[in-house]
């Protein structure tokens, strides 16, 4: 027994490393900084998408088909929206007191999805975005301007994930190194 409580004694006293503490705190600052960068950023998405929008409605006579096509338009955009926005959110609502191993894991999973969020919903939001374009544009634009004019959503969404590609880079390239370092730190006392 005096064998088990020399080890208990033992196990109490060691040092903790102040390191992680310290780290798992400045990634908290910056996993916060990423949810304030991104709320502007989805600020700003939804007010050019008002702004779209309401320039379409004003362009366009208010007719069902078109009312029906920017209802699509909003629609669609919409639930891409909110769908990043809640993203996003659970990211930065992740308590970092006290990381562990499997907390990192899925942390860094989290934010890998952010490079390509949307390969999911690429056909249905595209297919929205076709659908809505034409019904706007039914009364108004000929059969080969409409053809012509339905490969806007995919060129679009493609320079949409382009930049969302660089912003990944830029923005989440740095907390992932942060919680790679700080899982290499965990499984190395796990050892």
């Amino acid at each position: 027994m005096a064998q088990f409580e020399k080890l208990q004694d033992l196990w109490q006293r060691q040092s903790v490393a102040p390191a992680l503490e310290v780290d798992a705190e400045r990634l908290a600052r910056s996993v916060q900084a990423y949810a304030r960068r991104q709320a502007y950023v989805n600020v700003a998405k939804a007010l050019v998408i008002a702004i779209v929008l309401a320039w379409s409605f004003s362009r366009v006579p208010a007719t069902p088909r078109v009312v029906a096509g920017l209802a699509i338009v909003a629609l669609a955009a919409g639930v891409m929206l909110v769908r990043e926005w809640r993203m996003q959110r659970a990211i930065a609502r992740l308590e970092f007191g006290a990381p562990s191993l499997g907390f990192v894991r899925s942390t860094m999973d989290r934010l890998y999805r952010q490079h390509d969020a949307h390969q999911r919903l690429y056909w249905p939001f595209i297919g929205s975005m076709v659908l809505g374009l034409n019904l706007i544009l039914s009364s108004t634009a000929r059969l080969w301007e409409r053809a012509l004019l339905s490969g806007l959503p995919f060129f679009a969404f493609e320079l949409g994930m382009w930049l969302r590609r660089k912003r990944f880079e830029m923005e989440c390239r740095p907390l992932i190194e942060r919680l790679s370092a700080m899982r290499s730190s965990l499984e190395e006392r796990a050892e």
